[in-house]
């Protein structure tokens, strides 16, 4: 919009065709424009659609949360499942240990009674010999 005043001074600084041209653009101007009340409009359109994708990223990242918390149960499971395996393993292997020990044990408690033999019956001789000597027997 072009007052009254200004209108005079333009039509005598521009010819006639110069000072057309001005007002078509000045009115082509005006008419893009965006008015103080579109402009808040638009604000708010774009305020809603910035809480509309924090919303969609909040559920998203629910989404993302709930599929990490599965994948951790599954791991727990997983891992649980391998322990009870691997004490199993363990105790199957604990028992064939214990059955091989058995005769090893055995054995070497008839290897230590055969080498308590040999000293007892060395004492023993010895007992005897000195019991000679010092005439401790009556023969």
């Amino acid at each position: 919009m072009l007052f009254f005043d200004s209108v005079k001074k333009l039509e005598e600084a521009f010819t006639k065709e110069q000072f057309d041209a001005l007002v078509d653009l000045l009115n082509q101007r005006e008419v893009k424009l965006a008015s103080s009340r579109e402009i808040t409009d638009v604000k708010a359109a774009l305020k809603a659609d910035i809480v509309g994708v924090r919303n969609e990223l909040k559920n998203g990242n629910a989404d993302v949360r709930n599929e990490v918390m599965s994948d951790i149960a599954a791991v727990r499971s997983e891992l649980k499942s391998c322990m009870t395996q691997g004490f199993a393993d363990l105790k199957a292997l604990e028992g064939r240990l214990q059955k091989a020990y058995e005769p090893i044990q055995r054995e070497i408690k008839t290897l230590e009674l055969r080498f308590l033999r040999w000293p007892v019956g060395v004492g023993v001789a010895l007992l005897l010999v000195m019991a000679k000597g010092f005439g401790w027997l009556g023969f």
